[in-house]
């Protein structure tokens, strides 16, 4: 929503106020929409009683393949049976070699998981969910997962088209950073923002 706001208040006021929404022509097979929320759903899962990193490090393959079946299967019911397993074997590969890429992180806990905030802004209240906050030596970051290509220029720039980061650094008292998390096959990594430039090797920190 906040993002439609700052792009184009009248889109924002159909989309969200009015309820109106673009027709789309119906298909079995899932959106993008759809398989990120299945990554999302999967990762919330696999770390809700992991929150170490030594802890997150010793997620099974078993246990990814398994998780990752059962959230495919739920979401993906109208999909033919070959599709579901092939979208099982590709979003376990990538949660797989996600884990692989916290590996190579310092040190950290996680705190939160899909928590829900509220931000206010010119009198409009705005709800968000942080996908994950972890602590770091004693600096708290939030963590945005991100399936889909991530454009950072349009999250910084004075001519802002992206707002997440920004909103979820105005809501969320005491943070030092807020990153993108981009879950890909062949370059994972995270970027964003922070106020210390040290937090993290693994961390991509673009000036602010």
């Amino acid at each position: 929503m906040l993002k439609d706001q700052i792009n184009c208040g009248f889109k924002s006021f159909a989309t969200n106020r009015l309820g109106l929404q673009a027709s789309e022509t119906p298909s079995d097979f899932p959106g993008p929409l759809e398989k990120g929320i299945v990554v999302h759903e999967v990762l919330a899962r696999l770390f809700a009683k992991r929150h170490s990193k030594q802890d997150i490090e010793s997620v099974s393959k078993e246990d990814t393949q398994a998780t990752t079946k059962l959230m495919v299967e739920r979401y993906f019911k109208k999909a033919p049976g070959l599709y579901i397993e092939s979208e099982i074997q590709r979003i376990s590969s990538l949660i797989k070699t996600w884990i692989a890429f916290e590996a190579g992180r310092l040190p950290f806990d996680v705190i939160s998981l899909e928590k829900p905030f509220r931000l206010e802004l010119a009198g409009i209240e705005f709800s968000l969910r942080a996908d994950r906050i972890d602590k770091v030596g004693e600096d708290l970051i939030l963590i945005d997962y991100k399936t889909g290509k991530v454009n950072l220029s349009q999250a910084g720039s004075d001519n802002l088209k992206d707002p997440q980061l920004a909103a979820y650094a105005l809501a969320i008292a005491g943070l030092k950073g807020t990153f993108f998390a981009q879950l890909d096959k062949e370059k994972p990594k995270l970027s964003g923002f922070s106020t210390n430039d040290n937090l993290d090797a693994k961390f991509q920190s673009v000036p602010h």
